[in-house]
């Protein structure tokens, strides 16, 4: 589960960080509660959807806890277009900072199974 965690900080692009910590133990949650598997990169959204903060307060500790934060922020206007409010508008950052965790995530639990199954 080492890997995992590398994976959810980012490859390593993020230092260990709780909130991160606490997003993937959530995300292996949804994954470990789902019925089908086979869908489950298509499961992004999902958890992205109902793991993003909704308290201001959250959304704004989040943002200022790394500056690479920022970025995501950026990603998601770009993609998604401005929201109303700059709450609204970094918790759409967040988002797309916890769909791609799930992605990773998600792939490096793959790589751990496969590997197992060599094992076996």
């Amino acid at each position: 589960m080492t890997d995992v965690m590398h994976a959810a900080h980012m490859d390593g692009e993020f230092f260990p960080n709780d909130w991160i910590y606490g997003k993937a133990e959530a995300a292996i949650d949804h994954i470990a509660r789902l019925n089908e598997l086979a869908d489950l990169e298509d499961e992004d959204h999902n958890f992205a959807d109902g793991a993003a903060d909704v308290y201001n307060g959250d959304l704004a500790a989040w943002l200022a806890s790394h500056l690479a934060f920022g970025g995501y922020v950026d990603e998601a206007t770009e993609e998604l277009g401005a929201r109303d409010g700059v709450y609204l508008t970094i918790q759409q950052g967040q988002y797309m900072f916890l769909r791609e965790m799930f992605s990773r995530i998600v792939a490096a639990l793959d790589t751990l199974a496969e590997d197992m199954n060599e094992l076996a």
